[in-house]
């Protein structure tokens, strides 16, 4: 029997990087999954790849950033599954610019992808598990949100509120069997990442100890064992997952 047997799950983002890595993880270890997305070519072909795993799985084109069209992904979820055990909110934006160049505009798209996206599916996630009294919220941080890094201001600072944001929710929910954690990865290259200069890839490389990539499937496998009984003693972590990065 999986570790998520019986149990369901909403990813975002799930249509690349660690949302469809976790989704199929999730599959795998028996969980029902909905993913969402704003592609629906990539969410239809991450779909056919999860249901392969043999569980249900419905993909919803969704832009998280906008609270009416988070309201319908959970009305869905409603409909296809009648509760929610598992939150894992991956989905983001990233952009490198420097703080001259950092315009209003790059600040408030951030803003909206990364941190109000977290905050309007906890907050619809919340208030079913408080009817349940149980769930997990696992909210994708980073590395940027933790030490700052050479990216974007925008991009640190919606980190930087991830952690706050999942700190807060984790006292506020812990009494009620719900637990809340952020997962913080390293330098992983996925799409975003390659978005970013090639300096700056290398800039990041030299500071991983373990000298290797970190892989989707790192992050993947530290989000399923947050979600599952296994880490039912751990609540309002920040989680770092970056191959000794951290290391002086």
């Amino acid at each position: 029997m999986g570790r998520l047997e019986g149990k369901t799950a909403i990813i975002t983002g799930g249509n690349g990087g660690f949302g469809s890595e976790t989704a199929l993880l999730f599959a795998k270890e028996g969980a029902d999954v909905l993913i969402c997305g704003r592609n629906e070519k990539t969410l239809e072909e991450a779909r056919e790849k999860i249901a392969s795993a043999g569980h249900k799985v419905v993909a919803i084109r969704c832009d998280v950033s906008r609270e009416d069209e988070v309201k319908h992904l959970f009305q869905v979820a409603d409909e296809e599954f009648g509760r929610v055990d598992v939150m894992v909110n991956n989905a983001g934006l990233s952009r490198n610019c420097h703080i001259e160049d950092h315009s209003t505009e790059i600040w408030r798209e951030l803003m909206s992808a990364n941190l109000d996206s977290a905050f309007y599916c906890c907050r619809e996630a919340a208030s079913r598990m408080l009817k349940q009294k149980s769930g997990a919220i696992i909210n994708l941080g980073s590395i940027a949100g933790m030490t700052g890094r050479d990216v974007s201001a925008a991009y640190a600072a919606s980190k930087a509120g991830i952690v706050g944001l999942t700190r807060c929710l984790a006292a506020q929910l812990a009494s009620s069997g719900i637990r809340v954690n952020a997962v913080c990865p390293g330098p992983i290259p996925t799409a975003v990442f390659r978005d970013f200069p090639r300096d700056v890839q290398e800039k990041l490389m030299s500071t991983i100890k373990l000298d290797r990539w970190g892989t989707t499937m790192d992050v993947a496998n530290l989000i399923l064992f947050l979600s599952t009984e296994e880490g039912s003693w751990i609540t309002g972590e920040a989680i770092n997952i970056n191959g000794g990065a951290f290391i002086g």
